[in-house]
């Protein structure tokens, strides 16, 4: 199977824009919609990575799930903050 090599990609579903590019504990870290359940739009969670170099990448476990009513239709765009040594998600 071909898999990029410097570009992130997902394990399998829907990978849709990235959100919340922040640099935090002197690591790089990226959060994108995806759909874990399949390749079409629809339930996206935010998939989250993080990196040292901008090159190889550790998938990490899901950062935002539509667990609420408000994210009946999925987890969408936003933002990601570090106050006090915390990150904080901001959706949108």
């Amino acid at each position: 199977m071909w898999k990029n090599k410097f570009h992130i990609s997902p394990p399998f579903g829907l990978l849709n824009d990235p959100n919340g590019l922040i640099f935090w504990n002197n690591e790089y870290h990226i959060f994108y919609q995806w759909n874990p359940n399949a390749c079409e739009h629809g339930s996206k969670h935010w998939a989250h990575l993080k990196s040292r170099d901008l090159i190889n990448w550790e998938f990490l476990p899901i950062a935002l799930s539509p667990n609420d009513w408000f994210d009946k239709n999925g987890c969408y765009s936003g933002s990601a903050i570090e106050k006090d040594n915390k990150l904080y998600f901001h959706q949108q």
